[in-house]
């Protein structure tokens, strides 16, 4: 693994000031820039035995590198939520990772049973006489309990500990875990290194894709998947036609899906419609600007300002809903009857 290109200066910043010497580094940043990823460059490069002196990273070629680069080196954890692990098992499709019990959904929250099964790790001498790495993504993921215990070892980090937290909101963090940690702010790239890098990937629309991200280029590449896109053309054509969009149909074919995506597409067309009522273009879907630009002229501010407030409060929700159809028309007829 290495860092993308628009990682670089602030990889150079790092290592320049020294921050690879704090036992803990919060990386923050806005999802989909590559925040985890850069943690891993992080965390082998701390546990590399040859360190490439020109790059200032891992050589990629010692046997510390060979066993992390393979996912076993000893004095690294890597603390994520049940329900990521499952995911990452099903996309390599190790069946042995996934759970033994269907019906039950897997946990979104880091556990203090996680964080307690670091405490033995931090407890004996490292393999390779260096450092250990404990990484934490996402950071905000830690349940009370678990963000308590973790804050505990900040305070007396154990000899030789290196600590990475990795988070795309930090205000869901106790501000005593920030105050331990040393702030790393991952910048979003500039739209022109990002567009470039998409097409280097062999996307089209990079533009379009980018724009629907947020200008985060690997939540914009994951955006490119066909049966997504159909998705949200399905209901960004239904959202165009205002007041008669069709919310029955619309709800009635969404619930097997996941429900935080017709949420998530929902509130950046809200945010479209108040960024044109406020004088400012179209962020999210610059595809359908016209048909934008047409719907706000009957849209009062106020209607969308309501209706912005309750796909906030839907948005909790959206994994666990009591009826996903009813769920999903009353937040589309709501968005209905903001027209004049």
């Amino acid at each position: 693994m290495s860092l993308y290109s628009w990682q670089q200066p602030l990889w150079k910043k790092l290592w320049q000031e020294g921050g690879l010497n704090h036992h803990a580094l919060l990386i923050q940043g806005r999802a989909g820039i590559g925040k985890r990823d850069f943690a891993y460059v992080l965390a082998q490069t701390l546990l590399c035995e040859n360190l490439d002196t020109k790059t200032h990273q891992a050589c990629g070629s010692c046997e510390a590198c060979h066993w992390f680069s393979q996912g076993n080196h000893p004095d690294f954890r890597l603390v994520e939520p049940a329900s990521m692990q499952e995911e990452a098992a099903e996309a390599e499709g190790d069946e042995s990772k996934t759970s033994d019990k269907p019906d039950k959904k897997a946990s979104s929250q880091i556990s203090i049973a996680q964080i307690r099964e670091l405490e033995d790790f931090v407890s004996i001498s490292t393999h390779r006489d260096g450092y250990r790495v404990i990484m934490l993504n996402p950071a905000e993921a830690m349940n009370a309990n678990a963000a308590n215990a973790i804050l505990k070892m900040l305070e007396e980090p154990p000899a030789n500990t290196r600590f990475l937290l990795v988070t795309s909101e930090p205000r869901r963090l106790l501000p005593t875990v920030i105050s331990r940690c040393r702030r790393v702010e991952m910048p979003v790239p500039d739209a022109t290194v990002s567009t470039q890098w998409l097409k280097d990937q062999g996307i089209e629309q990079a533009d379009s894709l980018l724009a629907q991200s947020g200008e985060a280029p690997l939540a914009a590449l994951k955006l490119a998947d066909g049966e997504y896109q159909a998705g949200r053309r399905e209901w960004l054509q239904g959202l165009a036609q205002g007041k008669t969009t069709p919310f029955m149909t619309l709800a009635e074919g969404q619930q097997k899906q996941p429900l935080v995506q017709p949420v998530n597409w929902m509130q950046t067309w809200c945010y479209d419609l108040l960024a044109i009522k406020s004088g400012a273009g179209v962020r999210y879907n610059t595809d359908y600007t016209e048909a934008l630009e047409k719907l706000a002229q009957n849209l009062p501010a106020e209607k969308l300002l309501e209706w912005e407030s309750l796909l906030k409060s839907a948005k909790r929700f959206a994994n666990h809903p009591l009826n996903a159809r009813l769920f999903l028309e009353q937040l589309l007829m709501s968005y209905t009857s903001c027209f004049r």
